[in-house]
């Protein structure tokens, strides 16, 4: 089972969540979490941010779908999802 997603809002002058992924990332690290940090371009608002990453989410629940039914056309067993699949960040 994959774990959900956590996004922090953080401007670089803004020492606050800075503090807080510093606390918090050994309990993440504990509870299986790997380390990504994605940074948006600093022109956009938290909820722009936001609004991109749900039509990005939106885009791919629409390829999965229309690849799950292509494979089950095709009589493609699927044995595994990659959301069951542990990933390890890459050095």
């Amino acid at each position: 089972m994959s774990l959900p997603s956590v996004i922090i809002f953080e401007r670089h002058w803004d020492e606050a969540p800075r503090q807080l992924v510093k606390h918090l990332l050994p309990k993440l690290g504990a509870a299986g979490y790997d380390t990504m940090c994605l940074e948006a371009p600093q022109n956009l608002t938290s909820s722009e941010i936001l609004s991109r990453f749900e039509a990005c989410l939106e885009q791919d629940s629409g390829i999965h779908s229309q690849a799950e039914q292509l494979l089950k056309r095709a009589k493609v067993e699927i044995r595994g999802r990659l959301s069951d699949v542990s990933f390890k960040e890459l050095t």
